[in-house]
Protein backbone atom coordinates (compact mmCIF):
# COMPACT_ATOMS: atom_id res chain seq x y z
CA UNK A 1 0.00 0.00 0.00
CA UNK A 2 2.41 2.28 -0.72
CA UNK A 3 4.86 2.16 1.42
CA UNK A 4 2.22 2.79 4.15
CA UNK A 5 2.02 0.35 6.71
CA UNK A 6 -1.17 -0.51 7.69
CA UNK A 7 -3.61 -3.65 8.79
CA UNK A 8 -6.28 -4.59 6.43
CA UNK A 9 -9.69 -5.85 6.98
CA UNK A 10 -10.90 -6.41 3.46
CA UNK A 11 -10.66 -9.72 4.06
CA UNK A 12 -13.01 -9.95 6.11
CA UNK A 13 -15.38 -7.93 3.71
CA UNK A 14 -14.43 -10.70 0.67
CA UNK A 15 -12.54 -8.17 -0.74
CA UNK A 16 -16.36 -6.34 -1.75
CA UNK A 17 -14.88 -2.70 0.13
CA UNK A 18 -11.54 -1.81 1.05
CA UNK A 19 -10.97 -1.57 5.31
CA UNK A 20 -7.63 -0.79 6.49
CA UNK A 21 -6.62 0.96 9.79
CA UNK A 22 -3.10 3.22 9.02
CA UNK A 23 -0.64 3.09 11.42
CA UNK A 24 1.19 6.51 12.64
CA UNK A 25 4.06 7.20 10.76
CA UNK A 26 6.14 10.08 12.90
CA UNK A 27 8.75 10.37 9.73
CA UNK A 28 6.18 12.60 8.12
CA UNK A 29 6.59 16.12 8.87
CA UNK A 30 2.77 17.60 9.49
CA UNK A 31 1.52 20.33 12.04
CA UNK A 32 -1.61 19.09 12.38
CA UNK A 33 -3.78 15.89 12.04
CA UNK A 34 -6.07 17.59 9.19
CA UNK A 35 -2.18 18.00 7.34
CA UNK A 36 -1.34 14.26 8.20
CA UNK A 37 -4.24 12.96 6.50
CA UNK A 38 -3.94 14.89 3.75
CA UNK A 39 -0.12 13.50 3.46
CA UNK A 40 -1.15 9.74 4.25
CA UNK A 41 -4.64 9.96 1.17
CA UNK A 42 -2.66 11.93 -1.51
CA UNK A 43 0.29 8.55 -0.86
CA UNK A 44 -2.78 6.58 -1.58
CA UNK A 45 -4.21 8.07 -4.24
CA UNK A 46 -7.38 9.16 -2.55
CA UNK A 47 -8.67 12.72 -3.76
CA UNK A 48 -9.90 14.97 -0.98
CA UNK A 49 -13.21 15.37 -3.08
CA UNK A 50 -14.11 11.67 -2.56
CA UNK A 51 -13.35 11.26 1.75
CA UNK A 52 -15.56 11.98 4.25
CA UNK A 53 -13.84 13.15 7.82
CA UNK A 54 -16.57 13.30 11.15
CA UNK A 55 -14.91 15.56 13.59
CA UNK A 56 -14.89 13.61 16.04
CA UNK A 57 -16.26 14.61 19.93
CA UNK A 58 -17.24 11.41 21.66
CA UNK A 59 -20.73 11.35 20.81
CA UNK A 60 -23.35 8.94 19.84
CA UNK A 61 -23.96 11.12 17.04
CA UNK A 62 -24.27 9.12 13.92
CA UNK A 63 -24.99 10.87 10.06
CA UNK A 64 -25.67 10.13 6.68
CA UNK A 65 -23.35 11.31 4.52
CA UNK A 66 -24.12 11.96 0.48
CA UNK A 67 -21.25 14.05 -0.24
CA UNK A 68 -17.56 14.63 1.09
CA UNK A 69 -16.51 16.99 3.56
CA UNK A 70 -15.47 17.30 7.52
CA UNK A 71 -19.13 17.08 9.53
CA UNK A 72 -19.05 18.77 13.07
CA UNK A 73 -20.37 16.99 16.13
CA UNK A 74 -20.14 13.14 14.43
CA UNK A 75 -18.70 10.60 15.49
CA UNK A 76 -19.97 7.41 12.91
CA UNK A 77 -20.74 8.62 9.34
CA UNK A 78 -22.85 6.00 6.50
CA UNK A 79 -23.37 6.05 3.21
CA UNK A 80 -24.29 3.92 -0.25
CA UNK A 81 -21.89 6.41 -2.54
CA UNK A 82 -19.08 4.49 -3.94
CA UNK A 83 -17.25 7.73 -4.70
CA UNK A 84 -17.36 8.24 -1.07
CA UNK A 85 -14.25 6.81 1.17
CA UNK A 86 -15.04 7.18 5.28
CA UNK A 87 -12.01 8.11 7.54
CA UNK A 88 -11.39 8.73 11.17
CA UNK A 89 -8.63 8.68 13.70
CA UNK A 90 -8.25 6.33 16.79
CA UNK A 91 -5.63 6.24 19.58
CA UNK A 92 -6.98 3.21 21.72
CA UNK A 93 -10.97 3.91 20.95
CA UNK A 94 -12.55 1.23 19.03
CA UNK A 95 -12.84 1.83 15.52
CA UNK A 96 -15.96 0.27 13.50
CA UNK A 97 -16.34 -1.15 10.19
CA UNK A 98 -19.71 -1.62 8.93
CA UNK A 99 -21.13 -3.31 5.65
CA UNK A 100 -23.94 -4.27 4.23
CA UNK A 101 -22.71 -5.58 0.52
CA UNK A 102 -26.30 -6.47 -0.68
CA UNK A 103 -27.32 -2.80 -0.36
CA UNK A 104 -23.93 -1.29 -0.58
CA UNK A 105 -23.93 0.59 2.45
CA UNK A 106 -21.20 1.07 4.62
CA UNK A 107 -20.79 3.16 7.74
CA UNK A 108 -17.37 3.89 9.97
CA UNK A 109 -17.98 4.34 13.58
CA UNK A 110 -16.16 5.66 16.77
CA UNK A 111 -16.56 4.02 19.62
CA UNK A 112 -14.68 4.87 23.14
CA UNK A 113 -16.48 4.27 26.80
CA UNK A 114 -18.98 7.40 26.15
CA UNK A 115 -19.65 6.39 22.52
CA UNK A 116 -20.15 2.57 23.51
CA UNK A 117 -22.07 3.87 26.95
CA UNK A 118 -24.40 6.11 24.69
CA UNK A 119 -24.74 3.44 22.22
CA UNK A 120 -23.27 4.93 19.11
CA UNK A 121 -23.41 1.51 17.51
CA UNK A 122 -27.18 0.73 18.13
CA UNK A 123 -27.76 4.39 16.18
CA UNK A 124 -25.54 2.99 13.15
CA UNK A 125 -27.33 -0.14 13.01
CA UNK A 126 -30.48 1.17 13.50
CA UNK A 127 -30.03 4.33 10.63
CA UNK A 128 -28.62 1.54 8.31
CA UNK A 129 -32.04 -0.78 8.81
CA UNK A 130 -34.15 2.29 8.31
CA UNK A 131 -31.60 2.45 5.14
CA UNK A 132 -33.16 -1.54 4.37
CA UNK A 133 -30.14 -3.02 5.21
CA UNK A 134 -31.32 -6.61 7.39
CA UNK A 135 -29.24 -7.61 10.22
CA UNK A 136 -28.34 -10.69 8.59
CA UNK A 137 -26.38 -8.54 5.77
CA UNK A 138 -24.48 -6.84 8.12
CA UNK A 139 -20.76 -7.04 9.02
CA UNK A 140 -19.31 -5.67 11.17
CA UNK A 141 -15.26 -5.58 12.51
CA UNK A 142 -13.95 -3.88 15.16
CA UNK A 143 -10.28 -2.73 14.42
CA UNK A 144 -7.10 -2.61 16.70
CA UNK A 145 -7.92 -0.94 20.29
CA UNK A 146 -7.18 -0.91 23.62
CA UNK A 147 -7.97 -4.49 25.25
CA UNK A 148 -9.29 -5.63 29.00
CA UNK A 149 -5.72 -5.99 29.64
CA UNK A 150 -4.82 -2.60 29.97
CA UNK A 151 -8.15 -0.55 29.63
CA UNK A 152 -8.15 0.23 33.41
CA UNK A 153 -11.62 2.92 34.62
CA UNK A 154 -13.00 3.94 37.90
CA UNK A 155 -15.85 3.08 39.73
CA UNK A 156 -18.20 5.18 38.29
CA UNK A 157 -17.96 3.39 35.40
CA UNK A 158 -19.27 0.08 36.28
CA UNK A 159 -23.00 0.88 36.40
CA UNK A 160 -22.72 1.78 32.73
CA UNK A 161 -21.70 -1.34 31.45
CA UNK A 162 -22.64 -5.13 31.26
CA UNK A 163 -21.37 -6.82 34.02
CA UNK A 164 -19.68 -9.36 31.50
CA UNK A 165 -17.78 -6.46 30.00
CA UNK A 166 -16.49 -5.58 33.52
CA UNK A 167 -13.03 -7.14 35.01
CA UNK A 168 -12.13 -6.91 38.04
CA UNK A 169 -8.78 -8.19 39.78
CA UNK A 170 -5.97 -7.32 41.89
CA UNK A 171 -8.44 -4.56 43.67
CA UNK A 172 -8.14 -2.52 39.81
CA UNK A 173 -11.71 -2.50 37.30
CA UNK A 174 -10.99 -2.90 33.94
CA UNK A 175 -13.39 -2.47 30.69
CA UNK A 176 -14.02 -4.62 27.52
CA UNK A 177 -15.27 -1.90 24.96
CA UNK A 178 -15.42 -4.54 22.72
CA UNK A 179 -17.47 -7.52 24.75
CA UNK A 180 -19.77 -4.72 25.11
CA UNK A 181 -20.16 -3.43 21.52
CA UNK A 182 -20.33 -7.37 20.65
CA UNK A 183 -22.94 -7.67 23.30
CA UNK A 184 -25.06 -4.46 21.72
CA UNK A 185 -24.58 -5.70 18.00
CA UNK A 186 -26.12 -9.45 19.35
CA UNK A 187 -28.96 -7.55 21.21
CA UNK A 188 -29.62 -5.82 17.97
CA UNK A 189 -29.80 -9.25 15.54
CA UNK A 190 -26.50 -9.41 14.10
CA UNK A 191 -25.59 -12.64 13.74
CA UNK A 192 -22.21 -13.66 15.69
CA UNK A 193 -20.53 -14.85 12.22
CA UNK A 194 -21.04 -11.47 11.51
CA UNK A 195 -19.15 -9.94 14.49
CA UNK A 196 -15.50 -9.86 13.99
CA UNK A 197 -12.94 -8.73 16.69
CA UNK A 198 -8.95 -7.67 16.15
CA UNK A 199 -7.80 -8.68 19.67
CA UNK A 200 -4.70 -6.95 18.66
CA UNK A 201 -3.93 -4.19 21.67
CA UNK A 202 -3.25 -0.80 21.10
CA UNK A 203 -1.69 -0.37 24.50
CA UNK A 204 0.44 -3.34 24.49
CA UNK A 205 1.94 -3.08 20.74
CA UNK A 206 4.21 -0.06 20.07
CA UNK A 207 3.48 0.03 16.89
CA UNK A 208 0.01 1.35 17.39
CA UNK A 209 -0.94 4.32 18.51
CA UNK A 210 -2.37 4.52 21.85
CA UNK A 211 -3.07 7.68 23.91
CA UNK A 212 -3.24 6.26 27.17
CA UNK A 213 0.35 4.97 26.86
CA UNK A 214 1.69 7.94 25.16
CA UNK A 215 -0.43 10.74 25.40
CA UNK A 216 0.17 13.67 23.80
CA UNK A 217 2.92 11.87 21.69
CA UNK A 218 0.56 9.09 20.65
CA UNK A 219 -0.28 9.99 17.14
CA UNK A 220 -3.10 8.67 15.43
CA UNK A 221 -4.15 5.74 13.07
CA UNK A 222 -6.25 6.56 10.11
CA UNK A 223 -8.97 4.43 9.56
CA UNK A 224 -10.35 4.06 6.05
CA UNK A 225 -13.60 2.63 4.36
CA UNK A 226 -14.34 2.63 0.72
CA UNK A 227 -13.31 1.70 -2.77
CA UNK A 228 -10.06 3.32 -3.49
Amino acid sequence: MNNIESINYSNFFNNSVIASQILFDSSFKFSSLTEYRKLITEKLSISSGNLVVPEQVHSNTVRWINKNGSYQNTDGIITDNNNLILSLQTADCVPIFIFDQLNNIKALVHSGWRGTKNKIINNAINLMIDRQSQPSNIFVLLGASIQKCCYEVGEELIDYFDDDCIYQYNNKIYLSLQEQIRVDLLKLDIPLENIHVDHECTFMNNKLSSYRRDKGESGKMISLLGHY
